[in-house]
């Protein structure tokens, strides 16, 4: 008797690879969209938190050290131009005139780039938002930020008379 010299050969076939390949294309065409979501929920969840703790921090700096805080988009991190989208500053407004000046210090940028989504603020103020040095309280200034989402996730976050932020889903912006 004679001892078999065949081996086993392991590997997959051409027809095994194309098979795996069309499961993994189809897995993606499902998976992708729900990603978007995901992802755009995300996003409103972050603008959300973000300004509900900027308006309540700049609140408070305002009260406590006695100075005029603004709130104003940006583009650019330097100048206020109503690009909620792009950003924010926040600066210590000396002339009250809600704009930032050569003078005036950044007190913190902030940096957006929303995908999934727009940010404006629409209020009595104009389009900057600022607190008073005597109670750090909006006066003159209340009003709302809106998110509207690239899907349904529209947010808005209204700013009261007396500076607290709430959070509301709104269907249409």
């Amino acid at each position: 008797m004679r001892a078999s010299t065949y081996s086993k050969q392991y590997g997959i076939t051409l027809v095994e690879l194309m098979i795996t390949i069309a499961i993994l294309a189809i897995v993606a065409v499902i998976a992708v969209p729900s990603f978007q979501a995901v992802m755009a929920n995300l996003e409103a969840n972050r603008v959300q938190s973000t300004m509900r703790s900027v308006v309540q921090d700049s609140k408070h700096r305002a009260f406590t050290n006695r100075q005029r805080i603004t709130i104003c988009g940006s583009s650019n991190l330097q100048d206020c131009d109503a690009q909620w989208s792009t950003g924010f500053i926040i600066f210590n407004d000396l002339n009250i005139n809600k704009t930032k000046d050569l003078a005036e210090e950044i007190i913190k940028k902030h940096s957006f780039n929303l995908k999934h989504g727009t940010l404006s603020w629409r209020g009595f103020g104009g389009s900057a938002l600022f607190f008073q040095p005597d109670t750090g309280l909006p006066r003159g200034s209340n009003g709302s930020f809106t998110y509207c989402a690239n899907s349904n996730k529209h947010q808005k976050i209204i700013i009261g008379t007396m500076g607290h932020a709430r959070h509301e889903t709104v269907t249409s912006c």
